[in-house]
């Protein structure tokens, strides 16, 4: 009888098979739009969007669900700038990573739930030529209903990092703690990166996070940039009574403060 982890490894093989295929597809859409290219592309990703919603792996489903949306402007159009493809294919290769980095359908225990959140960072940064340090702490058990709220809010800050606060930079250093009061969660994020623009600051404190949506503070391109990831982790938290601090530290690069409510103490 098949098991639930080799029927996921049948899966992760052929994400990853499909996924390194679609980055070097589009590889090519910059010499030579062809539009039965960007028909193989869109069905590839339709094909893994949904099992990876199947396998637990909601960042990758949402990710490839903004890329669909990518292809169908394109295809209305009949171009895509560079800039878009630059950032379609840094979706892919983030997809990949995720995918790379899960080892099982379900994370069991607080130790493969670390285990998961390490890998994902060396796959990600490796993936995007960064030479990154990860200083991840737990204080306290992690409960396994617990584990993939933390880890949407890990996948994003740590997506978010790498992609932005290290540019022009061959890397840096990031900080995770996870802490737990009660059944008050804590998480602090931290890097020595470029901080975040005070622009962006400025309109989360007088608009909220909904108002960053497609923002960052290179581009606006339709599905880059930090907004799309700290409103759905401020989405996440808000259900649970929880919010988001963000500031500037002096010395160069950006804190992060999360806090939500569990249904229960730990």
């Amino acid at each position: 009888m098949i098991t639930d982890i080799e029927v996921f490894q049948v899966f992760k093989n052929s994400a990853l098979e499909i996924l390194e295929q679609a980055i070097n597809d589009v590889d090519e859409l910059r010499t030579n739009f062809n539009e039965k290219k960007i028909y193989d592309i869109f069905s590839a990703i339709h094909t893994v969007k949904g099992e990876s919603t199947f396998f637990g792996l909601d960042e990758v489903a949402n990710v490839l669900h903004q890329i669909e949306d990518e292809i169908h402007l394109w295809k209305e159009r009949k171009y895509a700038t560079e800039n878009e493809i630059e950032n379609f294919k840094k979706n892919l290769i983030f997809a990949k990573s995720r995918i790379k980095a899960k080892e099982s359908p379900e994370l069991s225990s607080q130790e493969n739930f670390v285990e998961e959140m390490n890998k994902f960072f060396e796959e990600y940064s490796k993936a995007l030529g960064k030479k990154t340090y990860l200083e991840l702490k737990i204080n306290g058990d992690i409960k396994p209903s617990e584990i993939a709220r933390i880890m949407h809010i890990f996948v994003n800050l740590i997506r978010n990092a790498l992609e932005h606060a290290f540019l022009g930079r061959e890397g840096g250093n990031v900080k995770f703690l996870i802490e737990k009061e009660g059944n008050k969660v804590k998480i602090h994020y931290e890097d020595d990166g470029v901080g975040f623009s005070p622009d962006i600051l400025e309109k989360i404190k007088k608009e909220g996070f909904s108002s960053i949506v497609g923002l960052s503070s290179k581009s606006a391109s339709l599905h880059s940039g930090r907004g799309m990831g700290l409103f759905s982790i401020h989405k996440l938290v808000s259900e649970k009574k929880g919010g988001i601090i963000i500031r500037n530290k002096n010395e160069g690069g950006s804190h992060i403060f999360i806090y939500y409510y569990c249904d229960q103490k730990f």
